[in-house]
């Protein structure tokens, strides 16, 4: 089981997430809930949880600062944000301040279970809609690679973060809710794009990349 706390100060969200997990699902289960970071923080102390779900705008001390002490309490935490925030600045300073995750509010009800368990395994996980805004992020300080990057779609950009975080071709549909063929044929694409003619070597570059992000952490 795992084993979720939720820190949201919008009854409402917090709520219907619980709503959606104990509908929809039988390995998740919402432990705790906060409405503020410092009460946040304290429901942490005194609650086992496997991932920790934060919106970004709470009352007192907001959800990046509180996650930030969280990790420093608890280097093994993992932390999903759940926000409505979809700007490249509030994405960065997230997976900054430790962040595995960062689901949009407007799209946590199709997806917030998917999130979880990526996260719990200790992967990435972000809204469909992130894409481009994770690209900015990615490409920031890596500007050999940059017109690579940019030279891939969304959808791609999608499927090269799922490569770096281990997930194979089965896995990467599942996450993206399309057939294996659809996804061996974007990987076929940005290899193409990416001038890159071996499996392994993607794999090799879809990690340097991502590994921008977990360096900054």
């Amino acid at each position: 089981m795992i084993r979720c706390i939720i820190a949201d100060d919008h009854d409402v969200t917090r709520v219907g997430i619980r709503t959606v997990i104990e509908r929809l699902t039988n390995d998740i289960k919402i432990v705790g809930e906060a409405n503020n970071g410092n009460d946040f923080l304290t429901v942490a102390e005194k609650i086992p949880a496997h991932v920790y779900i934060v919106d970004i705008k709470m009352p007192g001390l907001n959800g990046i600062e509180a996650i930030r002490l969280l990790i420093k309490r608890n280097p093994e935490a993992k932390v999903l944000i759940l926000s409505m925030f979809n700007d490249a600045d509030f994405i960065e300073r997230a997976l900054d301040a430790g962040a595995l995750g960062y689901v949009l509010k407007d799209t946590a009800t199709r997806e917030i279970a998917t999130a979880i368990r990526q996260v719990h395994k200790g992967g990435r996980y972000y809204s469909n809609r992130l894409a481009d805004s994770i690209g900015d992020i990615l490409t920031n300080g890596n500007n050999s690679n940059t017109s690579k990057i940019n030279s891939l779609s969304a959808r791609e950009l999608e499927v090269l973060k799922l490569i770096a975080d281990g997930l194979k071709n089965q896995e990467i549909a599942s996450t993206l809710t399309v057939s294996p063929d659809t996804i061996h044929t974007h990987k076929r694409n940005i290899m193409k794009k990416l001038n890159i003619e071996k499996t392994n070597e993607l794999v090799i570059f879809a990690h340097e990349q991502f590994n921008i992000q977990e360096n900054r952490q």
